[in-house]
């Protein structure tokens, strides 16, 4: 596992935001609140985000189409700002979508055939769904946010919810070139002698190994794997 830094996102400078940065925590609600004001001052349509990003995103999006039904309902935890979900629902019309984002600030643009519940898998749910009333779940680039021990209590509140089959998408792996190694910790080591900004921390990247070892901790037997055009990977775990 190692610790992820950003300066900025979507072309957005944190420097920009009128908040603390911080190398050592991870970003909280508030600055997730300054970030999105921004966004959406900037950004006023799916259509406006940059290319290369909605490429990266159609493809997963074309990825997940091959694993669903045409017809029932499907869990997206962790939707973001509900691409994913918007070209899933444009593509199945009569497909339900419930969507999971613990923030409404980031999910402006959610609309159609998608329920956006604002809230921490499993817990928006109680009460409301169980697990027989989707066919397909799936969670996108949430990964990073997580460290080993909430990883696995998040792999492991799938199983006791009564999820056996889930897709893990847009996993971003470590770069275990020698010379970036040394490059990113002779950075680590000037940001603590405050000689460099490193940027904000933004989460950890995690080897396929390192996932499958956490999923087969919290219960999950069998696994696929593969790896998208844009460099991004997925694993689908089952038991």
């Amino acid at each position: 596992m190692r610790k992820l830094f950003q300066k900025s996102w979507f072309d957005i400078p944190f420097s920009e935001l009128n908040v603390s940065i911080s190398s050592d925590k991870l970003a909280d609600v508030i600055f997730y609140e300054k970030f999105y004001e921004k966004f959406y001052n900037r950004y006023n349509s799916y259509e406006d985000l940059p290319k290369d990003w909605l490429l990266i995103k159609n493809e997963i999006a074309d990825h997940i189409s091959t694993c669903i039904d045409d017809e029932g309902s499907i869990l997206s935890i962790g939707c973001g700002i509900g691409y994913i979900e918007k070209q899933l629902s444009k593509n199945y019309s009569s497909i339900n979508i419930v969507a999971i984002d613990p923030g409404g600030c980031s999910s402006k643009w959610v609309k159609g055939n998608v329920k956006l519940l604002n809230g921490f898998f499993p817990n928006v749910l109680s009460g409301i769904y169980s697990s027989n009333d989707f066919n397909f779940v799936y969670a996108s680039s949430i990964d990073y946010v997580f460290d080993d021990k909430s990883y696995i209590n998040f792999f492991s509140s799938l199983i006791k919810f009564g999820f056996n089959d889930f897709l893990l998408t847009e996993i971003f792996v470590p770069n275990n070139n020698i010379s970036l190694l040394f490059k990113e910790g002779l950075k680590r080591i000037l940001s603590k002698l405050h000689l460099y900004d490193i940027g904000q921390f933004w989460g950890y990247l995690r080897s396929d190994k390192e996932h499958l070892r956490l999923l087969k901790k919290a219960g999950f037997t069998n696994f696929e794997k593969g790896r998208y055009n844009h460099g991004a990977h997925w694993i689908r775990a089952m038991r």
